[in-house]
Parts: structure tokens; sequence; C-alpha cells
């Protein structure tokens, strides 16, 4: 895992830090997330960034707080880096009960299935037990509403108000 800004060694666990977890095809997502990370960073709270390739299932169960990046690609996939994690993970249903989460979804609304892997990822993630931290959010692209909706639920869980803004 890499450890994004903040981090410390009870990074993800019960001292109120976040996993920030992303899925990306072409680095959109892996921005906005690492953007995440650095606001939250500078408002003093501690979070380790993983691509959701390299995420365990003892990784969400050390974890009480989860933000996941991803987007989705082509006709409604995970991108390719995500399709293992499909595979192994989100075809069971974990015992999540403990972990607090939230979604920002990146797709294109040219698209029918916009945002998709978003969709899908929020509808596991509350079946496994998980509690929303707020409405899954879908963006595309420089989408302001949804950038500034995601800014307000950042700056809600403690990221820094001003500077460390996050990647749109």
């Amino acid at each position: 895992t890499e450890a994004g800004a903040g981090a410390g060694p009870g990074t993800g666990r019960g001292d109120g830090g976040f996993l920030i977890v992303y899925a990306t095809q072409t680095g959109n997502a892996e921005l906005s997330a690492r953007g995440a990370a650095r606001a939250l960073g500078a408002g003093g709270v501690s979070v380790e960034v993983v691509a959701i390739a390299a995420l365990t299932h003892e990784m969400l169960r050390r974890a009480n707080r989860a933000l996941f990046v991803v987007s989705t690609y082509g006709e409604g996939d995970p991108p390719d880096v995500a399709r293992g994690f499909g595979r192994a993970m989100m075809r069971k249903r974990l015992k999540l009960g403990h972990l607090d989460y939230g979604v920002l979804g990146l797709g294109d609304r040219q698209y029918p299935d916009f945002c998709n892997f978003g969709v899908e990822l929020d509808a596991w993630l509350a079946e496994s037990g998980a509690q929303r931290l707020f409405p899954l959010i879908k963006m595309d692209g420089s989408d302001s509403r949804a950038y500034a909706a995601w800014r307000r639920e950042l700056v809600r869980l403690g990221a820094a108000e001003k500077g460390s803004e996050p990647a749109a």
C-alpha cells in the first residue's frame, strides 16, 4: 500500500483516519483520490491511499472509515485494474458493519450505465453492512455541482476548508 498525506502508524483504524481506495483506467480517479488525501491530511486527518487491486479483505476489516474513488470504463465496466476485485471480493458478502464509507463515481454521461462501477460498489458495500457517510456522488468530467458536493463532504469529514484542494 501507499501511505498518503498525514499517514501514521494507526492509519485506517480507530483513529478517525480514512482508507482511500481508487480504481482508475486513465488516472483521473487516482488524481482525485490523492487530492482528497491531501485535503484531509491538511485538515489533520490521517489517510492511507491504496489502489483497488491491492485492497484486501483484511484492510477493509481493519478500516473504520473508507472513501472509494472509482471510475467506470466503457459500457459500465470496472476499470481493468478493478476486475480482480470485482471477481474476488464483490461476489461475496463480507461483514462490514463496522465500516463507514463514501463513494465518488467518475464516468461519462454519454454512456447509459453512467458510473455503473460506482453504483455496483456502493450497493455491495451497503449489502455487506457498511454505512454510507453520504449518498453516492456521480461525476462526469468537470461537473462543478458534483465536485462541490464532493468537496463539501470532504470538509464535513475533516478536510481543510482552504488549500490542498482535491483534484476534480
